[in-house]
């Protein structure tokens, strides 16, 4: 595996391609069907916060295949997502802070793990370890959940709590997908050969 410093300008670019297209995709699954089911559900209660958030998920496997470049691949397409809108300025550079701070948390999540032994940036071989990556996870929501809190008006502690959940959920949609992606490319590797 070549390190990640030395990649070309078009492999770059198609990291970029596929770190936003991913995080639109994800964005626009929580947007057209988490939220509209959520919504069914009037007794959650809860004014902000997605129980299936699967950009967290993308964030976490973009950052883990291309390590510090896939976060700053992530914020140009973070920020358009969280966007500015018609919402005001307040607003508007609270969903920029917000933007920022997701793909924040992740790195942090990172840098934690790191510190623990637990999982590093650089892959060193193609083996995948999930449990460190859900670990990796759990921790980027953690410090997620943290900064919505203090960065949103009037935080609602049930909130908080949903940011987490609907991270860790996402996260395990998307990791159970690549496991998928991946157990179907091992197998249509061995039916070629």
């Amino acid at each position: 595996m070549r390190p990640l410093q030395s990649l070309t300008l078009v492999e770059h670019l198609i990291g970029f391609g596929v770190a936003a297209a991913l995080y639109l995709l994800s964005f626009q699954f929580v947007v057209l069907i988490a939220q509209p089911i959520q919504n069914l559900m009037e007794h959650t209660g809860l004014l902000y916060g997605s129980l299936i958030f699967l950009p967290h998920g993308v964030r976490i496997l973009i950052v883990w295949l291309y390590g510090w470049w896939g976060a700053l691949y992530l914020i140009p397409i973070a920020l358009l997502t969280y966007g500015p809108g018609d919402r005001g300025v307040a607003m508007t550079l609270k969903s920029i802070a917000l933007a920022i701070a997701g793909v924040g948390a992740t790195v942090l999540g990172f840098l934690v793990a790191k510190h623990l032994g637990v999982l590093s940036f650089s892959r060193s071989s193609n083996s995948v370890s999930w449990k460190g990556l859900f670990f990796v996870g759990a921790i980027a929501a953690g410090f997620n959940a943290c900064f919505h809190w203090l960065l949103l008006p009037n935080p609602i502690s049930g909130d908080m709590s949903a940011i987490f959940v609907g991270d860790i959920l996402g996260l395990t949609v998307m990791m159970f997908g690549l496991m998928l992606a991946f157990k179907t490319l091992r197998a249509a590797g061995r039916l070629i050969k």
